[in-house]
């Protein structure tokens, strides 16, 4: 329990979680990209279409967030608006791995 706060206050736990959500967004991110290309071999695009589908994602992201931090600030930091925020994102990630459990499922 001690560990937790200890290493957030020297950084070490601050720089181990960036690096963790680094290592997810960098899979999510390949994930989407390929998901996105569908039956495109990888590389046979031009690369301005890959931009764009990373560009599009970000920006997805951003604008969630955005509209989080934007609900707090006008409603403040009240427990239940982070309840609700918590239940829709695991909402989302439970369909998003349903949809991905469906996609990867063996051909019949």
């Amino acid at each position: 329990m001690l560990a937790g706060p200890a290493l957030a206050h020297t950084g070490e736990g601050l720089a181990g979680g960036l690096l963790s959500g680094l290592r997810a967004g960098i899979a999510v991110g390949g994930a989407v990209l390929l998901g996105a290309l569908d039956e495109h071999p990888f590389g046979t695009l031009p690369v301005s279409i890959y931009a764009g589908i990373c560009f599009a994602t970000l920006l997805l992201a951003v604008a969630i967030t955005a509209l989080v931090r934007m609900s707090f600030d006008r409603r403040g930091e009240d427990k239940w608006l982070a309840i609700t925020w918590r239940t829709g994102a695991s909402w989302c990630a439970g369909m998003l791995l349903l949809a991905l459990a469906f996609e990867l499922r063996p051909p019949v």
